[in-house]
């Protein structure tokens, strides 16, 4: 998979840009605050559909721009296996706050469903040690995120629980205040159930892949440890076949808690992806620097999930990883990640790298909101 072209229209640092990406390894440097991750987060809103960074995504529009007047678009040519794609995300400013949100693949209108997929990719972040400290709503959107680029059913099933999920809360809400009858919820119990069910059986197959290849990355990059992923449910995940009829079966024995608390509290949307190192749970006792190398080996992992299940490898984004990390440890993660077709890493000094893998590769220069291609005149602003 490769990114070709980039368009970027009111996206927050940049009034515009357009940008011709190629395969290999693509370095962006720059001083902190230029707008390097801001390229990154254009990269992987067009994967996912939604800002990694921003929780509103008004917050996205170009911070010089006259809000109201505002038309954001990130724009991309993409070359996958089955041929040649464009997308085209616009967001657009309404009544006062509100954002509208168009999504076109070769010019047709598509939903977020339709989009996740398209592209592929995964971003390395400073932010992933959230993977290991963070809560268990962070750790189920990184699979989430993961499942969704693999399998469309899963996107189409995680949007149909979500939606069950909201009714299935009112309803709870409206016995609770005795306006509804406890009876009711046999038929969302058994719609929740259906479509958690089958999110549990990917997430579970996917742990069991990713547990073997971050256990092996981890014991490289560490050199001691071994770390162990484990899908901590409210169901019985352990018979894939049964995994239907036990959600059911907890959510009608905690029918009465959940009433009380107007609130479903069986389900995926209550799990976690524990981290256990030495068998102790990540989070109580590794240091920073050991969470830095949990996560690294998590994405790298990932990466090899997504080019084995796909058949095409993702784009490979690392916003700033390598700082932190001793010449050893760089130098493994670029062997694993220079095996892949298109990677673009951002960095305030790109000899961070290593000479050995600079040599074939494009260099870009951030400066003062301006992209430089080495050699070339100014390229966007």
């Amino acid at each position: 998979m490769l990114l070709r072209q980039l368009s970027l229209a009111n996206f927050r640092s940049y009034s515009n840009l357009d940008l011709e990406l190629n395969p290999g390894l693509t370095t962006i440097t720059g001083e902190n605050g230029q707008g390097k991750s801001n390229l990154l987060e254009a990269i992987y809103f067009l994967a996912i559909g939604k800002s990694y960074r921003a929780s509103v995504e008004k917050d996205l529009i170009y911070w010089h721009a006259d809000f109201t007047d505002a038309y954001l678009i990130i724009a991309a040519d993409i070359e996958r296996k089955e041929g040649f794609s464009n997308i085209r995300i616009g967001l657009k400013p309404y009544d006062g706050s509100k954002i509208s949100k168009q999504i076109r693949i070769d010019g047709i209108p598509r939903r977020i469903t339709d989009l996740i997929g398209t592209l592929n990719a995964v971003l390395f972040s400073p932010e992933d040690m959230e993977l290991v400290f963070g809560s268990p709503a962070g750790r189920r959107k990184y699979l989430d995120i993961l499942l969704a680029q693999i399998s469309r059913n899963y996107v189409r099933s995680l949007s149909k629980y979500q939606r069950i999920l909201l009714q299935r809360n009112a309803l709870l809400k409206r016995i609770k205040d005795k306006a509804a009858l406890e009876s009711e919820l046999d038929f969302w119990d058994y719609s929740l159930s259906s479509e958690g069910a089958i999110i549990l059986r990917q997430r579970v197959e996917a742990m069991d892949q990713l547990n073997r290849s971050a256990n092996t990355l981890f014991n490289q990059l560490s050199g001691e440890s071994n770390i162990e992923i484990k899908y901590s449910s409210t169901v019985d995940t352990d018979n894939q076949q049964e995994i239907e009829s036990a959600m059911i079966k907890n959510l009608t024995l905690s029918r009465s808690y959940e009433i009380q608390r107007g609130s479903t509290l069986v389900g995926p949307h209550r799990d976690d992806m524990r981290l256990i190192v030495k068998g102790i749970d990540a989070s109580k006792h590794v240091s920073r620097g050991q969470a830095r190398l949990i996560a690294l080996s998590l994405r790298l992992a990932e990466s090899r999930l997504l080019s084995t299940m796909r058949g095409d490898p993702p784009i490979i984004l690392l916003d700033d990883v390598f700082s932190e990390l001793d010449v050893t440890r760089r130098s493994l993660v670029m062997d694993e990640i220079s095996t892949y077709t298109q990677v673009i890493i951002t960095s305030a000094d790109s000899h961070l790298l290593g000479e050995k893998y600079l040599g074939d590769s494009t260099k870009l220069l951030l400066r003062n909101g301006v992209l430089l291609p080495e050699g070339s005149s100014t390229h966007g602003n």
